[in-house]
């Protein structure tokens, strides 16, 4: 089973609920750049099972809070307007992606399917992460064989001493003795899948894939 990891970093509390999921939010506009409101806009992740619907406001913007990673179709339809298919929309871990989408006059009963676009932004959060692939994870040549490894390819993280860990049984579920730009390991957090992966005890792993089962990792990091 593949799966998705999340590694926060020095994060409040308040972030911590996001968990795995990711936003999904836009302007709908015509050919003119006028916007449009009241659009019914419908996202569906075929493999996870997901049909999530939203509406734009008056100044043409929706937006999906808490879907799973994955990809997506967005159809959006509104009376005078060609309905719009958006197909091929990839949402990673815990990304906010913007996909902005453009209608055109006519029959509500003929459709445009887009398949090509331009790159989606990320301009839903300020939040600095990376993201690392299955790809990557399978390529690149890790020692330990732990995704904790992967952590420091970030900039500013630095793994410290495991201290009295190193000999312990918990030393094998990887080391999670990791700063980021001078913040305490013990403010970080581990999701798998949404869940919380991490003893509040010894601030250790409860669970340790193995690389080539993950999807993808990301690592958001804050101040």
């Amino acid at each position: 089973m593949s799966r998705y990891i999340v590694v926060l970093l020095a994060l409040s509390v308040s972030l911590l609920a996001q968990g795995t999921n990711g936003t999904i939010a836009g302007q709908i506009t015509d050919q003119a750049g006028a916007v449009i409101g009241n659009a019914k806009v419908l996202l569906q992740n075929e493999a996870a099972g997901v049909n999530r619907e939203s509406v734009s406001n008056a100044n043409g913007q929706y937006v999906a809070y808490a879907l799973p990673p994955g990809q997506y179709k967005i159809t959006v339809e509104q009376p005078g307007f060609q309905k719009l298919v958006r197909t091929a929309v990839e949402l990673t871990a815990a990304d906010a992606i913007t996909v902005d989408l453009r209608l055109s006059i006519g029959d509500v009963r003929q459709t445009i399917e887009v398949t090509e676009a331009a790159p989606l932004l990320q301009s839903q959060t300020a939040m600095v992460s990376s993201l690392v692939t299955n790809d990557q994870m399978i390529e690149m040549p890790l020692k330990s064989r732990t995704f904790t490894s992967l952590v420091l390819l970030g900039p500013g993280a630095y793994a410290g001493s495991a201290g009295n860990l190193t000999t312990s049984p918990y030393a094998m579920r990887g080391d999670v003795n990791i700063s980021v730009n001078g913040s305490s390991p013990q403010n970080n957090s581990y999701f798998i899948d949404g869940m919380v992966n991490r003893n509040l005890w010894l601030s250790t792993l409860i669970m340790v894939p193995t690389v080539d089962a993950i999807q993808e990792m990301r690592v958001l990091t804050s101040n």
